[in-house]
């Protein structure tokens, strides 16, 4: 049988590597993708809009082939990349495509309901499947919604489970657009040069996860932090390169599902094929009777017989 979750981890990680599609040299590099997020990043500070990340850095590649990482005061160091990347491709951290925030817990004494009516209120176990699942969620009051209501996510954004199951992302379907967020997930939010499900597969990808798990080594109880999440290194393509990527990764896992229904159906049949088999050998119809045979009559009266003389 075919380990499908190996098969799918394969996927995300040749894709993340530039080896699920091909690179188009006329597609524009993924640094000046980097440089017009940076200037945007600067008119919204001058508008007031954010803050100055005075963590920011920026990471780039030397004539010695060594890549660095420049921080704001203009001193450089020499770091370690996960792997090499195709030409056009450029490593960034987190903090450089987009914008950590927190959600929120529920006010202490308060409680959320399960009736349909307020405001959606999403937690880590609705978070599945690169998606939030609809089927249990709970919902804040108007009183919850007043303390909290800073603290929403919105279907433009990127989820990222930081407590409980760590490390997934997503995105919210429309219809919860504007929900409360936990207070054990971070909302991303992206400039639009980076592709949203790219950034997903991204997060969800090894060569992140890998990042969160040496990260899970080092506290006693595992959670990750904005500042953590901050300076996570990530791939990142040309912006059409992008949208190819996630287009095959969806092809792909579509022929995985394929693999997955046909095994489970193989399954079922195996399990019905050794029922049969045994349903028929207790009806005396998988081997010939031979005449010759003792009855098992006789060997039942020597059972009985046995069972007399142990008494």
């Amino acid at each position: 049988m075919i380990d499908t979750k190996v098969l799918r981890e394969k996927i995300l990680d040749l894709a993340m590597r530039g080896k699920l599609v091909p690179q188009d040299p006329n597609d524009e590099p993924a640094s000046e993708l980097l440089k017009r997020i940076k200037a945007e990043k600067e008119e919204l500070i001058k508008q007031k809009k954010i803050k100055r990340d005075k963590n920011e850095t920026e990471i780039f590649k030397g004539d010695d082939g060594l890549h660095y990482e420049k921080f704001a005061d203009g001193t450089v160091k020499e770091i370690e990349v996960p792997y090499e990347l195709p030409a056009g491709w450029e490593w960034a951290k987190v903090r450089n495509i987009a914008q950590a925030k927190g959600g929120k817990r529920v006010p202490k004494g308060m409680k959320l309901q399960e009736q349909v009516t307020g405001y959606p209120y999403l937690r880590v176990t609705d978070m599945k499947k690169r998606t939030i699942l609809l089927d249990k969620l709970l919902y804040a009051s108007e009183e919850i919604h007043e303390k909290i209501k800073n603290y929403t996510i919105t279907s433009d954004n990127v989820y990222l489970t930081i407590a409980g199951t760590i490390g997934l992302a997503g995105t919210v379907p429309r219809q919860l657009n504007g929900a409360l967020l936990t207070e054990n997930a971070l909302k991303l939010i992206l400039f639009p040069e980076v592709n949203q499900l790219f950034l997903v597969e991204t997060i969800n990808a090894g060569v992140v996860q890998k990042q969160f798990a040496t990260l899970f080594k080092q506290v006693a109880q595992p959670k990750l932090s904005i500042k953590s999440t901050n300076s996570t290194l990530v791939p990142i393509p040309p912006k059409k390169e992008q949208i190819k990527i996630v287009s095959q990764i969806n092809r792909l896992n579509d022929q995985v599902d394929i693999i997955e229904k046909e095994q489970h159906d193989i399954q079922q049949l195996a399990t019905q094929l050794k029922q049969k088999v045994l349903d028929v050998a207790m009806q005396g119809k998988l081997v010939p009777q031979d005449p010759n045979d003792e009855p098992a009559s006789v060997l039942l009266e020597k059972i009985r017989a046995e069972k007399q003389r142990l008494y």
